[in-house]
């Protein structure tokens, strides 16, 4: 009977150690899914930045300069405003100064 109450014990550990050894699977295999939901996820990124890129080069070769951006290409074009433009922006201007004065006044 001594054999038994020494195999009892030796259950016990083999027991211990096997459900310590399925929680560590068991998070080595929640680990794998993330690290699989991260891969897709960048993946998507990808797809999305190339169609960007191909979108972008659809535009025309004069957006695109040679080591240049994108966007010094956009802003070489001044703009001018006619002087009928200038002063509905400056009256529209004048107007809102206006108000905002008018209703300064009435709170002090």
């Amino acid at each position: 009977m001594a054999r038994t109450r020494g195999n009892t014990t030796m259950n016990t550990a083999a027991t211990k150690v096997g459900s310590m050894l399925g929680r560590i699977a068991s998070k080595v295999d929640a680990v794998k899914r993330q690290r699989a939901e991260i891969a897709a996820e960048l993946d998507h990124v990808i797809q999305v930045a190339q169609r960007m890129k191909v979108d972008i080069g659809a535009a025309g070769p004069d957006l695109r300069r040679a080591g240049g951006k994108v966007s010094a290409a956009v802003s070489t074009a001044k703009r001018r405003l006619s002087p009928e433009a200038r002063e509905r922006i400056a009256s529209a201007a004048r107007k809102r100064w206006a108000a905002y004065r008018k209703a300064k006044a009435k709170k002090a």
